[in-house]
């Protein structure tokens, strides 16, 4: 690929635009229709999704640096003057084909010529050139680029084996373990997981079990391990578990965090060619093209760049070869929140939340014995006070 995707990424107009969209509450209270299940994150920020997948398809169909400015500049007022996402999406398929258009040097683009070239050059460069997608993390990358993507997916650690047994106690239902890999071509399902990304990770936030309001599930984007672990502590607590659970959890969680770097992690999209998978073509592409002589141009571009494997499971393994590997930028980066945590404050975060210690002191005052159990703690921290005071009158006076 072009790779101008990446070029356009570290613009300095297409990161103002991509926080424009981040920050104004307008977005995060568009509804979307893509099948997502717990996408707390997808419903809030699905607006920088419809920018990035623009972008992409700006590097695939059009693929020329000297219109970038232009297409950013259109694209930022179509966000600007667009009230649903229906309609920013319209509005960038108008953009995508006036700007074929103007490739070809088509001036009066309703004219059904027009009309077939332009959408013959889009079906040419969007799907039979095209690509199918496969979002992770960079956590993966390595592991990906030297052994491929497996159909089987990622093997799980045997401390997340461990961690998912003690959930499954509580939950009655698996909450990490191993899925077949599936890709897809949408560009906004892929960048969506490369954001969720590491893959266990990804299947622990989607799970659900933080779905109540007392948790803050943005740290599965920010990467925010201190956010993380103030959530597991509360999840812990709820769940009543024992302390040996509590443990095992969070220092399996912790090492591994710290291992893969996740903190300072972003997301990264695989792109793999639709013709590699014999899935480059449109078996309705010429009835799309016939039918646009009575219709808006518009409705036939919809048609060829709509998704269509919204997920697809892998037949076989993709060999390293027939893919390359593109950074993406990661939610810290967009909200100019790239602080690093180091090793040592990772490793300090595995202790158990003292708020479990408190709910046993506390089952213990309400047993049949509470009163004496609270007399012979307090008689026990008057002899410790005492013994110390000794200690010290007796250095003191040394």
């Amino acid at each position: 690929m072009t790779k101008l995707f990446a070029k356009i990424m570290e613009r300095s107009d297409t990161k103002y635009l991509i926080k424009e969209v981040l920050n104004n509450e307008r977005y995060s209270k568009l509804k979307i229709s893509l099948p997502f299940t717990n996408n707390y994150f997808m419903d809030h920020h699905y607006a920088i999704f419809l920018v990035m997948d623009a972008l992409i398809k700006f590097d695939i169909i059009i693929e020329d640096e000297n219109l970038i400015e232009e297409y950013i500049g259109n694209l930022k007022r179509i966000i600007k003057k667009m009230n649903t996402y229906q309609e920013i999406s319209k509005g960038i398929n108008l953009l995508i084909m006036k700007m074929v258009a103007k490739q070809l040097n088509i001036s009066n683009y309703k004219l059904n010529e027009s009309k077939e070239k332009i959408l013959h050059y889009i079906y040419e460069k969007y799907i039979i050139e095209g690509y199918f997608y496969y979002g992770i993390s960079s956590s993966n990358k390595k592991e990906v680029s030297f052994s491929g993507i497996k159909k089987e997916g990622f093997i799980l650690d045997f401390r997340l084996d461990e961690i998912n047994e003690i959930l499954k106690k509580y939950e009655r239902r698996d909450i990490i373990k191993r899925v077949e890999s599936d890709i897809t071509d949408n560009f906004i399902i892929a960048c969506y997981f490369a954001f969720l990304g590491p893959d266990y990770l990804e299947k622990f936030a989607t799970s659900g079990i933080f779905n109540d309001k007392d948790y803050d599930t943005s740290c599965f984007y920010t990467k925010d391990v201190h956010l993380f672990k103030k959530n597991l502590d509360q999840y812990m607590n709820n769940k009543n578990m024992t302390t040996e659970e509590q443990i095992t959890i969070i220092n399996h969680f912790m090492d591994i965090w710290k291992e893969d770097n996740i903190s300072n992690s972003h997301g990264c999209i695989a792109f793999i060619k639709r013709s590699d998978l014999k899935r480059n073509y449109l078996k309705d592409i010429e009835e799309i093209i016939s039918c646009s002589k009575d219709k808006d141009i518009l409705e036939s571009v919809a048609m060829i760049l709509e998704s269509r494997y919204g997920s697809y499971d892998l037949e076989e393994e993709i060999s390293p070869r027939s893919f390359e590997i593109m950074d993406i930028p990661s939610y810290k980066s967009i909200l100019d929140q790239e602080q690093t945590t180091t090793q040592e404050e990772i490793e300090e975060l595995k202790t158990i939340s003292p708020v479990k210690i408190q709910e046993k002191l506390t089952k213990i005052n309400k047993t049949s014995y509470g009163f004496a159990s609270v007399f012979m703690l307090a008689g026990l921290l008057l002899i410790s006070i005492g013994v110390t005071a000794m200690i010290v009158i007796s250095k003191l006076g040394g």
